[in-house]
């Protein structure tokens, strides 16, 4: 999911930051069927840490998951530029 995601983001930076209506509306739809199938999986592996390890653990194991993923979309977030708008609101 990652690579994916990766190429979608970086996409827009190919285009010289400026991108049409529909090349938006694409990427998006990619950045969230990607969001949702990462959170169905954390939900599949909740569900089986949840069978074998305590609870207190598997919230641990979560919140290092979410700081690592924080740490990952800020290294992203340095080096993709925002696109160019469009002054037509």
């Amino acid at each position: 999911m990652l690579p994916e995601k990766h190429a979608v983001l970086n996409s827009a930076t190919l285009t010289n930051l400026i991108i049409s209506e529909q090349s938006a509306t694409n990427m998006l739809a990619t950045y969230f069927r990607i969001e949702g199938q990462k959170l169905q999986l954390k939900q599949q592996y909740y569900t089986r840490f949840q069978a074998v390890i305590p609870a207190k653990k598997v919230f641990r194991f979560f919140q290092i998951d979410n700081k690592i993923d924080a740490l990952i979309r800020c290294d992203i977030a340095k080096k993709l530029p925002l696109i160019e708008p469009d002054m037509e609101f």
